[in-house]
């Protein structure tokens, strides 16, 4: 037997200044950690969309060398970063299906590389 949780954010408080930060690399992050300290088998989360959340909404301590020198804005370091904060891939992470206008062939194949599940078969 497994656990799968989902660790989706759902609070109207994560819009601001018009950006969803719903799928904020930093907030879903964090949701993954607590996703794996409560011993879930398998965390399935949003691919990352942007990042800056914890700053934008002004929550948590946050240390700026996270946002400039641990990630960039490029989908693939968004993923990592997710992966890192399920104590470094500890635990087993799913994102769900992307349409390639999101992403290019090039970002699937280095996501599936990193042991990220990606579909193979895209509509």
């Amino acid at each position: 037997m497994a656990t799968i949780l989902w660790c989706y954010l759902r609070n109207s408080d994560f819009k601001k200044d018009g950006v969803d930060y719903h799928a904020a690399a930093d907030l879903t992050g964090q949701a993954d950690r607590l996703g794996v300290t409560i011993k879930a088998d398998i965390v399935k989360q949003k691919l990352p969309t942007n990042n800056g959340g914890f700053k934008a909404i002004g929550f948590g301590k946050i240390d700026e060398r996270m946002y400039t020198q641990l990630t960039s804005e490029h989908p693939i370091d968004l993923c990592r970063y997710q992966v890192a904060n399920g104590y470094m891939g500890r635990v087993g992470l799913i994102n769900p299906a992307v349409s390639l206008t999101v992403l290019p062939t090039c970002v699937m194949r280095s996501l599936q590389q990193l042991s990220i599940s990606v579909p193979v078969a895209w509509d």
